[in-house]
């Protein structure tokens, strides 16, 4: 693939020769506080990611939701406070709303 290509390019040409051999590990990385570092590091990675997913899926359904209960008037609102309902409102542009009243009726 292109990717793997210039990434040889690159390792190649750019890194030096005593950078491109492989040497043991500092006797630092060797303990065992390294794997308890990156498992920890990871899992709340995890957590994070699996929060905001959770929080873009309560959005998304919360807007769907006023969109069928609001399907006879010609333009979507969210009437909210908060950032993420400034960000919907700007989102909900006419074309936006066509496209979800096209999907909506499909269904």
């Amino acid at each position: 693939s292109p990717l793997i290509t210039i990434l040889c390019f690159f390792i190649y040409f750019f890194i030096p020769v005593n950078m491109r051999q492989i040497n043991h590990l500092s006797p630092a990385l060797k303990s065992i506080w390294l794997m308890m570092h990156v498992s920890v590091m990871m899992l709340s990675y995890a957590t994070l990611i699996i929060g905001a997913l959770f929080s873009i899926t309560f959005l998304l359904i919360g807007y769907i939701t006023k969109i069928k209960k609001n399907r006879n008037t010609t333009e979507f609102t969210i009437k909210t406070k908060s950032i993420s309902g400034v960000f919907l409102e700007k989102l909900s542009s006419s074309f936006i709303n066509k496209k979800i009243e096209k999907f909506l009726d499909h269904s």
